[in-house]
């Protein structure tokens, strides 16, 4: 996520970059959280982290549906790390002051809920479970803050940074664009325009996953996905049978399968009507995305799920404005004193990019004996659940009931970064 920012009355300008992967996890719990109840300390941090992570499951499916909204002209293939964009703004918060500030609690969902100080250690506690090493899937957990050498940063706000987020902050030459570049691009491939700018605040997260059963290279075939009653689109289309959960949400109409990767996290491919994908995708909320994991159904089945490859790179600032952060973007309204004392900061944007690569995994190869059961059974005595038509799908980790990453696919043969395809407005705002 790049946000773009401004620093007024100096003539001498000031970068920031700031480089984050960020994995939260969420667990669900009604009622606030009050350490006078009763409860032990354990167990009123459990309640926090709770709260917390509610507020955040929320804020998800809420900035997902402002995006894919149809006025808001979204590209067809869409994808966001909702995550990532809840713990910058959270980050954003240590610093922000005033109005500025109760506009990110209020966007946040957690206003007159949590202290400040609750909010960031909930943050820093819930980073923790998923930095946590595993076998066979991985999580990248990198931030680092660079900043001009002529700005003041207080004390304070470093010192929170490293305590809440683990992340450090360090001095560098923008004057020097060749240096600048050479230190900080080389640690991340950079789309947006950061010459015009003052200040940049940017965002990454990535995760690696292997399947818990493998799609095959040889099961995967060109079969057709229906763009809308029209127009069909031929499309590399992944095949593999087994036991997989499923369930029928009668009430929206749409089939819902979990494809698991190795571990607690899974993919959710939510599959609607033909032409019902934006009308299915405003109707998520978190209780029904619990709903589909508590009532879902083990069976055999022959699943069949497009490959899909495309990346990401929007502007959230007119999003944001829709969600109550107004002030944020103001000259005269945004208050940052809590970053620098300084002279004036000034949030002029913010760019979220996030890429997804859906397709089959090979082992690598060892000298390690492999030993598999395959089922040789009639294809044709199995039920099907094909995603050929527009379909919404979640990355979720189960255990914490986090959404991870959560878009959509309308036609699996685009690829690249939507703001280069003709027709599409994911820089609205810049």
């Amino acid at each position: 996520m790049y946000f773009v920012l401004q620093r007024c009355r100096c003539e001498r300008k000031m970068k920031i970059l700031l480089l984050l992967q960020l994995f939260i996890s969420l667990i669900l719990a009604a009622g606030p959280c009050k350490p006078n109840q009763g409860r032990s300390y354990n167990l009123f941090w459990e309640c926090l982290v709770a709260e917390v992570s509610e507020s955040q499951m929320d804020f998800a499916l809420r900035v997902y549906q402002h995006i894919s909204a149809p006025t808001m002209r979204p590209p067809p293939n869409l994808l966001i790390s909702p995550i990532s964009i809840y713990t910058t703004f959270s980050m954003l918060a240590l610093g922000a002051r005033s109005r500025t500030h109760k506009e990110i609690l209020i966007a946040l969902g957690l206003e007159d809920t949590v202290t400040d100080e609750e909010l960031h250690d909930a943050n820093r506690k819930l980073l923790q479970v998923l930095s946590q090493p595993a076998n066979d899937m991985e999580f990248k957990d990198h931030k680092e803050v660079f900043i001009d050498e002529s700005a003041k940063i207080l004390p304070e706000y470093k010192q929170n940074m490293a305590q809440y987020y683990n992340a450090s902050i360090s001095t560098i030459n923008f004057n020097n664009p060749e240096n600048t570049e050479k230190t900080i691009f080389k640690l991340v491939s950079d789309r947006a325009d950061n010459k015009k700018q003052n200040m940049v605040f940017l965002d990454y997260a990535s995760f690696q996953g292997k399947w818990q059963s493998e799609f095959h290279k040889e099961n995967t075939e060109k079969r057709n996905f229906m763009l809308n009653e029209e127009k069909t689109k031929i499309v590399p289309t992944m095949h593999q049978q087994g036991m997989y959960k499923t369930y029928k949400d009668t009430e929206v109409e749409c089939d819902v399968v979990e494809v698991p990767y190795v571990g607690n996290i899974s993919l959710l491919v939510i599959v609607p009507k033909l032409g019902d994908i934006d009308r299915v995708g405003q109707t998520l909320t978190p209780q029904r995305i619990k709903n589909y994991f508590s009532f879902m159904k083990t069976s055999m089945l022959d699943l069949y799920l497009p490959k899909v490859s495309f990346d990401h790179l929007f502007s959230l600032k007119y999003i944001m404005s829709l969600m109550g952060m107004e002030s944020l973007f103001s000259s005269e309204d945004a208050d940052f004193s809590g970053i620098s004392k300084d002279g004036k900061i000034q949030l002029a944007d913010i760019y979220h990019q996030s890429s997804t690569n859906i397709e089959e995994l090979e082992a690598v190869a060892s000298g390690v004996t492999d030993t598999r059961v395959y089922y040789n059974l009639n294809l044709n005595s199995n039920p099907e659940l094909k995603a050929d038509r527009p379909f919404l799908m979640l990355i979720y980790h189960k255990v914490t009931q986090t959404i991870l990453w959560i878009g959509r696919v309308k036609d699996p043969s685009l690829a690249g970064i939507p703001g280069e395809e003709e027709g599409t407005n994911v820089k609205r705002q810049i």
